[in-house]
This record gives C-alpha cells, sequence and structure tokens, in this order.
C-alpha cells in the first residue's frame, strides 16, 4: 500500500514545487521556440521540420507535440510572441513633438524588431497563399507597423507636413521597405550596412 503521507506538501512547499513546474514547462516551451526559429532561419520552413525541431530542442516528438498540437500552432505562436513585441513598444512610445524623430525611433525599432524576428520574415517569404492563415498573419504584423507609421504621421497633421492622406501613405510604405531591405542585409550577411543611409 501507498503511503500517501510521503505525497503531501505544506503550502510553501507547494508554492515552490509549482513554480518549479511551471519554470521546467516555460523552459522546454521557449527551447523548443527557439530550435524552430533557428531551422526555419537556416533552412526554411520546410526544412524545419518536427523531427529536426525535437532534436534540436533536445526533446522527443512527443514532448514537442505536448506544447504544440503541429508544426503551424508552433508558427502561429512565434507570430503572436513578434506582436505581443511590437504592442509593448507602441504602447511605450511617446511622440517627442518631433515627426522626423518619431519615424526614426520607429524605423529603428522596426529593423532590430526584423533582426530579433527573423523566423517571421522568413514565414511572410514563405507563405505566399492570401487565404493562409499564416500570410495573413505575418502580413498583418508588417501593417500593423504600417499603421503606427500612419497613426505618428497623422499626430502632425497640423503642421502641415502633408499635402493629404495619399502622401501619409507614400512615407509609410517608404519607411516600411526600407526598414525591410536593411533588414534583408543582416538576414542574408551581406557586410553592407550603414544605418545612417536608411536614417536620411
Amino acid at each position: 500500500m501507498i503511503n500517501n503521507d510521503k505525497f503531501k506538501f505544506n503550502s510553501s512547499t507547494d508554492k515552490s514545487f509549482l513554480k518549479g513546474e511551471i519554470s521546467m514547462v516555460e523552459a522546454t516551451r521557449q527551447k523548443i521556440l527557439n530550435a524552430y526559429r533557428h531551422l526555419a532561419v537556416h533552412h526554411g520552413i520546410k526544412g524545419a521540420t518536427t523531427a529536426k525541431i525535437a532534436e534540436l530542442a533536445g526533446v522527443s516528438e512527443v514532448t514537442l507535440f505536448r506544447y504544440f498540437k503541429d508544426k503551424k500552432a508552433l508558427m502561429l505562436t512565434t507570430v503572436q510572441e513578434g506582436r505581443d513585441d511590437f504592442l509593448k513598444f507602441k504602447q511605450a512610445s511617446l511622440y517627442s513633438e518631433d515627426l522626423m524623430t518619431d519615424l526614426l525611433n520607429i524605423a529603428k525599432y522596426y529593423i532590430e524588431f526584423s533582426t530579433s524576428h527573423q523566423d517571421i520574415l522568413v514565414l511572410y517569404d514563405d507563405t505566399k497563399d492570401p487565404n493562409c492563415d499564416l500570410a495573413i498573419a505575418t502580413l498583418d504584423l508588417i501593417n500593423q507597423f504600417k499603421a503606427f507609421i500612419i497613426e505618428t504621421c497623422e499626430h502632425y497633421q497640423d503642421k502641415a507636413y502633408f499635402k493629404d492622406h495619399e502622401q501619409i501613405e507614400w512615407v509609410a510604405n517608404n519607411l516600411i521597405w526600407i526598414s525591410l531591405g536593411m533588414t534583408d542585409n543582416g538576414r542574408f550577411d551581406l557586410k553592407y550596412q550603414d544605418p545612417d543611409f536608411y536614417y536620411q
């Protein structure tokens, strides 16, 4: 007969035990996500198989599927984490009352964001189907940056920087694509990295 007394914990032990369990669960989850990100960036979405992800993370495929029901769930999680990071930046941003300063801050953050979330850009490149929810999710994230640029420009409309909304759209589109160009240099290990060129 099992002695149940051996499995009793006092309240302080219980809390410590739970904290340890949560920490281990989160650590394993993060290892799986990091393994996926590494493989996606270096081998593409198709090259990031669940078998390779599990091997790199040091877990079994069975364990991987306990955390993420399929590869798609894993990919959507990385997009959601990217969205969460962007929202934190947006919520922490304050207008400096100088348009160029604010636009440069957004561009710098976008470049840093894209460099640290290269797996999301790989998803954007690899998921071309407009009906694919992964493609929609990655495109939505880029569109959120664009919307934030437009919102920032509109804040300064009373200073007559822009003739109309079409000009604001033009600025937003160009800032996004220039920032993406800067990021692509980093993704493909090109030696030419001159941030001042992009910030002029």
